[in-house]
């Protein structure tokens, strides 16, 4: 069984405490000198971490470079020195004019329902997913004999020059066709219309 330790102001304690526990080393200097392999590990580590370090901060300023480089005007800066503009990045709007715009027929959704005989008329505006009524007015692409709500299609294509479900190219001219009694215009491409 083993004895409590004598209480913390007796002369008992205080003997046991001024008496060192460990024996001291012969050589004073070789205790507080740090051993030969004591900086080992800590080498190799400090590279490694440099080394990570740098390679991350190339990185993040290569990054940084781009990022203001494209932030930066391409195009601007390839006209003042006189080369030509970056092809990726063109200049105006991308979509159709509103002479081409134009081209397209306005109709009333109820007057298009008959114009292809044997197939189904489209019931609802791609563009906006809803169904067309009878008195709607909507333009039909006639290269690729889509119809859509007039104010959704002109919409799209003042951004893009292609049908929104076929991606038919509507920048070419039009070219006059007759239809089943409608004087409208089609594309190179499109169905022609029966003759009566």
């Amino acid at each position: 069984m083993q004895r409590p330790p004598p209480p913390a102001g007796s002369p008992t304690n205080r003997r046991c405490m001024s008496r060192p526990t460990i024996p001291p080393s012969a050589d004073p200097t070789t205790a507080a000198a740090p051993g030969p392999h004591s900086l080992h590990g800590a080498v190799p580590i400090s590279i490694i971490f440099f080394f990570l370090v740098g390679f991350l901060s190339i990185y993040l300023l290569r990054d940084l470079v781009e990022y203001l480089a494209s932030a930066w005007p391409a195009h601007r800066r390839g006209v003042e020195e006189g080369t030509p503009p970056n092809p990726r990045c063109p200049d105006g709007p991308r979509g159709l004019g509103p002479a081409a715009l134009a081209a397209f027929p306005v109709r009333r959704y109820s007057s298009l329902k008959g114009l292809r005989e044997g197939v189904d008329p489209e019931t609802e505006c791609a563009v906006c997913i809803s169904e067309f009524d009878d008195d709607d007015p909507v333009r039909l692409l006639t290269a690729c004999r889509h119809t859509f709500h007039q104010g959704c299609i002109d919409q799209w294509l003042a951004s893009h020059p292609t049908c929104p479900v076929c991606r038919c190219d509507l920048r070419e001219p039009p070219v006059k066709m007759a239809t089943a009694g409608q004087g409208a215009t089609a594309h190179g491409g499109g169905e022609e219309a029966e003759q009566p």
